[in-house]
């Protein structure tokens, strides 16, 4: 009866150890397959190659950076205004580099602080006292006290996971993009903020945003309700 019940635990352990077998060479083969589907799409979809140094930025007080969904980098800087790099293997030189003033609507400053990218793949930069810019893949749209910001110093800008909202952090408040209703609204101490005066603002994964102001601490808004 032992000899049985071994003989048949034998059997049962070569069954798994085949069955075993068989699963790590189809964990293998689907492993492969999708590697070279991702591979063989990414060619054409998301990857790009840059060279293995990329040539030095002609701006020289650099003040922020983005990578962009598309691969280029772009550079915001004091006093010679953004840069944008297109990724290309034989991009080595500074003729790589492209001046923002290339595209129109640019506004008259050469001092900017802040960069972000929205859900729609456009690029928002802040400047010193001309509002936000937006690129928009042609040209630049400029948002200001007269149209929509809060303050003309813009110190820093974010975008909210969840719905895709752009909270721009300026010397007199927070002013917030709505993307689906395309329209914007102003937060201040009117509304509750410890102050005015925003440094620093980050959205996290429940879409929330954290708000870091000049002497008034860190202060938390819900996204769920509305700001509040």
């Amino acid at each position: 009866m032992r000899c049985e019940k071994i003989i048949l635990m034998r059997k049962i352990l070569m069954q798994l150890n085949y069955f075993i077998k068989i699963r790590k060479f189809t964990s293998v083969i689907l492993i492969c397959l999708v590697y070279w589907g991702v591979t063989e799409s990414g060619k054409a979809a998301d990857q790009v190659e840059f060279p293995k140094a990329i040539p030095a930025c002609p701006a020289d007080y650099l003040t922020d950076g983005l990578m962009a969904s598309d691969g280029s980098i772009w550079v915001t800087s004091e006093g010679n205004g953004i840069y944008r790099y297109f990724p290309g293997k034989n991009n080595t030189t500074k003729d790589a580099w492209l001046a923002a003033t290339y595209y129109s609507g640019l506004p008259d400053t050469a001092n900017f602080y802040a960069l972000a990218e929205d859900k729609q793949g456009r690029i928002w930069a802040g400047s010193d006292n001309k509002g936000v810019i937006v690129f928009n893949g042609a040209e630049w749209k400029v948002y200001d006290r007269e149209n929509a910001l809060i303050g003309e110093r813009v110190f820093d800008i974010a975008v909210s996971p969840k719905t895709g909202d752009v909270a721009v952090a300026t010397s007199g408040g927070i002013s917030i993009y709505d993307p689906n209703k395309e329209n914007w609204f102003n937060l201040t101490r009117a509304e509750g903020l410890a102050e005015d005066q925003i440094k620093s603002l980050t959205y996290d994964a429940a879409g929330d945003l954290w708000i870091a102001s000049s002497c008034g601490g860190v202060t938390r808004l819900s996204g769920k309700d509305n700001y509040k």
